[in-house]
């Protein structure tokens, strides 16, 4: 939309002249420009794109012609060349100056729509208008979120277990492994992502979703507290991974190798035969 004065203009009163009508003048200038209002951006083309956008029926090339020189000698028209792209192509003279907010506004979000962002949770580039997006889809914020409340959940149950709070295990259980170490950062194991979705957790040496079913089963008890204590042990067995290690090779074996190391079958005890004094003293008296 056109500002006030803009007909009284020097630079639209040498347009209205070189095409012959000032009518046509503004009719031209307005449909040029609501192209780039739509767009939210000044790029308009070459002299074709220029004169569609415009509605120019007429001689081509003229109207592109007048619109570029209607400023006159060392000033600009309405249109200019486009700066990084070839020549022969034209932009909108000063658009944002004059254009509307809104236009403005949509500007930034075509910018922000044209920058490539990589999901949070599959990891693919994606493309949106909002400078904070950080998923691709629905489907992978609400995979990312129930990830999140899991692992809270874990550590919280770690936490309620360490102070004594959690209700007793129904059966006793094995010697527990030596308490984990907490890594640099703090952050518990994550839950894995992106090429690792068969395991369960990932670090220097990674578990798979089978192995870690197979060795909460062994822990036995509580299946919410042998979840959390699984956890827990492969972090320990991680972070000292993390300070140091020869190759592991078979991350599997190595892991079941490990967890057998720390968790021994208790050796059964001998049976005692007991003295059945009763049955002694009758025998003696007979």
């Amino acid at each position: 939309m056109a500002r006030p004065g803009l007909t009284k203009h020097r630079k639209f009163r040498r347009l209205a002249r070189l095409i012959g009508s000032e009518v046509a003048a503004l009719g031209h200038l307005e449909w040029m420009w609501s192209v780039c209002y739509e767009d939210g951006q000044d790029y308009l083309g070459d002299s074709d794109d220029v004169e569609s956008a415009a509605h120019w029926t007429g001689e081509p090339g003229r109207l592109t012609h007048a619109l570029l020189t209607c400023g006159g000698h060392g000033h600009a028209g309405f249109i200019e060349p486009a700066p990084d792209h070839p020549e022969g192509h034209y932009s909108a003279h000063d658009l944002f100056d004059h254009a509307p907010d809104y236009v403005v506004r949509r500007s930034g979000y075509e910018a922000e729509r044209r920058r490539e962002k990589r999901c949070a949770g599959c990891e693919v580039v994606f493309h949106s208008r909002e400078a904070r997006a950080r998923y691709c889809s629905d489907a992978c914020r609400s995979a990312s979120h129930r990830a999140t409340q899991a692992s809270r959940t874990q550590t919280d149950a770690f936490a309620r277990d360490t102070h004594g709070n959690a209700p007793p295990a129904p059966a006793p259980a094995p010697a527990p492994a030596p308490a984990p170490t907490p890594t640099p950062s703090g952050v518990p194991p994550r839950v894995s992502s992106g090429p690792h979705k068969t395991h369960a957790l990932c670090g220097q040496v990674c578990l798979p979703g089978f192995l870690f079913d197979e060795l909460w089963r062994l822990r036995g008890g509580d299946e919410a507290q042998a979840r959390t204590y699984v956890d827990q042990w492969w972090l320990t067995v991680d972070t000292e991974l993390a300070r140091g290690h020869p190759p592991i090779g078979d991350g599997v074996a190595y892991l079941r190798q490990r967890w057998a190391a720390d968790h021994p079958t208790p050796k059964p005890v001998a049976k005692v035969a007991t003295f059945d004094v009763a049955a002694w003293a009758a025998k003696g008296a007979s």
